[in-house]
């Protein structure tokens, strides 16, 4: 590899975190995923991802445009003898040049690509550029003689920091990525689908792996023609092509517009957010922080020790220390929520004890923000009879939000978009999301933009926010104790009776939505689908909900319980409060599969209680409401007396909802409009009774019935199996 040229930089280095630390830092080891799935997923990204193609002259104006390198005229320069044959040089052996040898092996062809990249250096230097920022490194090849094969979950080439050590088989970590590069020697069908797949792996673990990158940026060649690509969390554009020989001055400008790029430009959120330097007293403090938290939450199964961000809003400042949750971020296009724990910073810059949560988003552009929401539900005038405090106790407090530029304006530079081409999604036929594209598949961490059998319109433009809420506590899903499970409900369910009273729709009901605090108080929280009732349907297209918990109506997208005559045109649907409290029972019966604690229990029982949750709640399981089926289902798990008069209760109370939500859905909308609350509000109590009932016939205790009902299964197939043998 030739030596790269050490540029001056105004980031912090990005090292390795201590090793204190409780779990490997996300945004510097490798993923924490199996590389055998690695093609799955990667087919998955590239078909659930809004991918458009844009004319080159209008994809050049995306490129970074703030150094001195990027403003040099490249076809000029090429136009003079001495740099032609300096480049002509640089580029020999690479596909189209007449050295070129289609008989070597892949890697070795397009290691080319080290000496055009330190050529355009040199001459960069000439014309007295400053920098680059970068360096350009390929993954290690298999050596004659090694039998370590290289990371294929790893781009063939990569922009990096020069300071960057690279970690296992000599492959640098995403953190220090600021590009991706993949190369095939033959255009072809195959090569072009085999490239665009890899493309969106990079592109979406650049955004996924680092907390604070905003866009990540990618270069395709297959043979000698060439792409460039920008990720954003409203999809993936590409440029048209163009070729690496007959139009040099293209892929020059890009690279050199990518070398010599400010932090901001290559993605970074350099405005408000910072990293602190290693050995530093914010630093130190972080890792302690990380390592109490990971100590006092040992719940916290999608806690993860990350590198501190300092992270400022208007009038006050935080050192987020922990990833708490960045399954949406997994996917590209979508919101790409992540949460993060963090603590306020002191005038001094020391550390205010009390914990926070920072949730950053790119919300749709047609969406009130979640701050706005929570405090149109906290000042509203329905509240005037009540103390604030008995609004508060139901939600996770908001503390502080603020919204940025969105697409369009921070990333796209004001483009015209309606000349990108939109390309056809490549069908997939695996089971994977593309939230799961980094990631093993966990029930539990399920996406609040997820798929079902809907039409989707992709959102063309998102606003980049950021949530500051008060730590609420653990989610529902880390609780194992059924009577402080349900105890907490029931103070999910008053936020809900809120909500109604102020003719609001959460939609969203899922365990990690519903939090408990330390003092057992169940709270509501992500308000960020939260909706006024009204006439309007959503127009965004974004999904909203999760698949395991919704309400049978929203899944179907289609109303299942009116008494209108079929021939009727039937009205779109229309949230209402019915669909909230059927996904509370949905969230509760998967609480009630929640009886190993995995800290606590056993690899096997960790096992068998989630093949279980599959088995009820997975994609191909998903439980039918609408007959005593599932609960019937159930209650070969759950054999105990008050485990069946639990069920039945739930059975009765879902009937009731279905009926209610028939009922409802026959009215005109302004009928329902001004019935709302009288009509959902003795519902809403009458689930909080139910709930109370549950309550009463729950221990306090872990129970091992699950356990027990599938180790009892096991042994009847064992049984039958020796009696089949002995035959």
């Amino acid at each position: 590899m030739a030596e790269p040229t050490t540029p001056s930089r105004s980031r912090t280095s990005q090292q390795a975190p201590p090793t204190t630390y409780p779990r490997a830092s996300r945004a510097t080891s490798k993923p924490e995923f199996d590389s055998g799935l690695h093609d799955d997923r990667s087919k998955i990204l590239l078909a659930d991802t809004p991918r458009y193609q844009l004319p080159l002259p209008v994809f050049l104006n995306l490129l970074p445009r703030a150094s001195a390198a990027s403003q040099l005229d490249w076809s000029n320069i090429l136009a003079q003898r001495e740099y032609a044959d300096r480049f002509d040089a640089a580029f020999a052996g690479l596909p189209g040049t007449p050295t070129y040898d289609s008989k070597r092996h892949e890697d070795e062809v397009f290691h080319g690509i080290h000496a055009v990249f330190d050529t355009m250096v040199q001459v960069c230097h000439e014309h007295r550029c400053t920098g680059p920022k970068l360096m350009y490194v390929s993954r290690p090849t298999r050596s004659p003689g090694n039998s370590t094969k290289p990371d294929g979950t790893k781009p063939d080439g990569q922009l990096c920091l020069p300071d960057s050590e690279p970690g296992d088989h000599g492959v640098y970590p995403w953190a220090s990525t600021f590009g991706t590069a993949e190369y095939k020697r033959e255009n072809t069908p195959k090569s072009v689908k085999d490239n665009d797949g890899k493309a969106q792996w990079g592109l979406g673990n650049q955004l996924w792996q680092v907390p604070d990158r905003l866009i990540a940026w990618a270069f395709t060649i297959e043979h000698s023609s060439v792409r460039w690509w920008i990720a954003t969390r409203s999809g993936v554009y590409e440029s048209s092509r163009f070729d690496m020989n007959e139009q040099r001055h293209h892929f020059l400008q890009g690279l050199s517009s990518l070398a010599y790029a400010t932090d901001q430009e290559l993605g970074w959120d350099t405005v408000n957010m910072d990293r602190p330097d290693v050995d530093t007293p914010l630093y130190k403090a972080a890792e302690q922080q990380a390592r109490r938290f990971q100590e006092s939450l040992p719940h916290e199964h999608g806690a993860t020790a990350m590198r501190p961000l300092t992270i400022t809003l208007i009038g006050a400042r935080y050192l987020a220390f922990s990833l708490i949750a960045d399954h949406r971020a997994r996917g590209i296009e979508g919101s790409g929520c992540r949460v993060l724990a963090a603590s306020k910073l002191n005038d001094d810059d020391s550390l205010n004890e009390k914990r926070y949560a920072i949730k950053i988003v790119w919300r749709c552009v047609d969406r009130l923000s979640e701050g706005k929401i929570y405090e149109s539900i906290m000042s509203h005038p329905q509240h005037s009879s009540a103390r604030p405090d008995d609004v508060q106790q139901y939600f996770v407090k908001i503390v502080q939000y603020q919204d940025f530029q969105d697409i369009h304006e921070k990333i796209l530079n004001g483009i015209d978009v309606n000349q990108a081409v939109k390309i056809d999604a490549v069908s997939s036929s695996t089971t994977f999301r593309s939230e799961s594209a980094g990631s093993l598949y966990s029930s539990s961490r399920l996406n609040s933009e997820a798929p079902g059998p809907r039409e989707y319109t992709p959102v063309q433009n998102r606003v980049y926010s950021i949530t500051v809420s008060e730590y609420a506590g653990r989610p529902m899903h880390h609780q194992f104790d059924r009577g402080k499970v349900t105890s907490a409900y029931i103070g999910i369910l008053n936020a809900f009776r809120f909500l109604v009273r102020l003719k609001y729709n959460h939609r969203d009901g899922s365990p990690g939505n519903f939090m408990v605090d330390d003092k057992g108080l169940g709270r509501l929280g992500d308000l960020e689908f939260a909706k006024l009732f009204g006439g309007d349907v959503s127009t965004t297209g974004e999904r909203t909900g999760t698949p395991h918990f919704m309400a049978n109506e929203v899944y179907s997208r289609q109303y299942l319980f009116t008494k209108k005559a079929s021939s009727e045109e039937p009205p779109p649907l229309r949230h209402n409060p019915g669909h909230d409290l059927e996904s509370v029972f949905r969230t509760f019966l998967y609480q009630l599969l929640l009886t190993v604690n995995r800290v606590g229990g056993t690899s096997k029982q960790s096992d068998l209680q989630r093949e279980a949750i599959h088995t009820f709640f997975g994609d191909k399981g998903r439980l039918p409401w609408g007959s005593h089926q599932p609960c019937s289902r159930l209650r070969k798990v759950f054999s105990s007396e008050p485990e069946k008069q639990v069920l039945t209760i739930i059975e009765l109370a879902v009937v009731a909802l279905h009926e209610a939500q028939g009922e409802f859905s026959d009215l005109s909308v302004e009928q329902q409009s001004a019935q709302f609350t009288d009509f959902w509000l003795p519902r809403v109590d009458a689930v909080i009774a139910d709930f109370k009932k549950i309550g009463g016939l729950l221990t306090d205790q872990n129970t091992m019935a699950l356990y027990e009902w599938r180790k009892r299964e096991h042994v009847e197939e064992d049984n039958e199996s020796s009696k089949k043998r002995r035959k």
